[in-house]
């Protein structure tokens, strides 16, 4: 089976931007090239595109995953641009991504003007290249449960049916139809797999959660990666 990719990318002239599209292609690179080079024919990007890939077994699937998690960001309902972070955006795609070893590694693409401190210097030791990936960090419901201050028995709504409801048990725990199981088992048992991304197709209904009353658990994402706690 041939590799396919999620790519993120962000693009100078469009501060406040991030693109997230898909490939089957060989080399990743090379779509990504093909943006900056095939709008400038037109003049329409005067510079080149930068971000990351990452490798998933369904490109598409995780490609529209992601759009539907950030659709309430996204810049024009007809085009692939949301208003987050880079970074933000590549976690988001990360959950979708196959593991090597027990890690989910984001790959460097682009002209990258500045590459952050946290990148895989391993890989340009004793060369002249720049180093190729970066190990991002995926935050458990468990520890997004902690830090948004959900309370065993507080309840949760899922975004799309009110009527869809389970109780936080503590830890990665909630209680679905009576039963425990994590939150992505309860969501492809309620709703299928169409959701698989499914923390953050949730609510915190409780006005009495002080942190973040009757807000969407991505939303809380957002706001403790924007802190730095993701």
């Amino acid at each position: 089976m041939s590799k396919q990719y999620v790519y993120v990318v962000e693009n100078p002239a469009m501060p406040g931007l991030v693109k997230i599209g898909s490939t089957k292609q060989e080399d990743p690179e090379v779509r990504v090239r093909s943006l900056y080079s095939a709008a400038g024919k037109t003049s329409g990007v005067p510079d080149p595109f930068y971000g990351y890939y990452v490798e998933v077994e369904d490109a598409g699937e995780t490609e529209k995953k992601a759009h539907q998690i950030l659709d309430e960001k996204r810049h024009n309902p007809r085009r692939e641009f949301f208003e987050v972070g880079l970074d933000f955006a590549c976690c988001i795609v990360l959950m979708d991504a196959i593991e090597e070893n027990g890690e989910r590694n984001a790959w460097y693409v682009g002209d990258w003007a500045d590459v952050p401190e946290d990148a895989d210097m391993e890989s340009a030791e004793n060369t002249d290249e720049p180093p190729k990936s970066r190990r991002m960090r995926v935050m458990r419901f468990k520890e997004l449960a902690e830090k948004a201050g959900i309370q065993k028995k507080e309840i949760l709504t899922f975004k799309r049916n009110s009527s869809i409801t389970v109780v936080y048990l503590g830890e990665d725990m909630v209680s679905c139809d009576g039963k425990p199981m994590s939150l992505a088992a309860a969501t492809m048992r309620k709703v299928g797999g169409e959701y698989r991304l499914s923390a953050h197709h949730w609510w915190i209904t409780s006005e009495n959660n002080q942190k973040y009353p009757n807000t969407l658990l991505w939303e809380i994402r957002l706001n403790l990666h924007e802190q730095g706690g993701d």
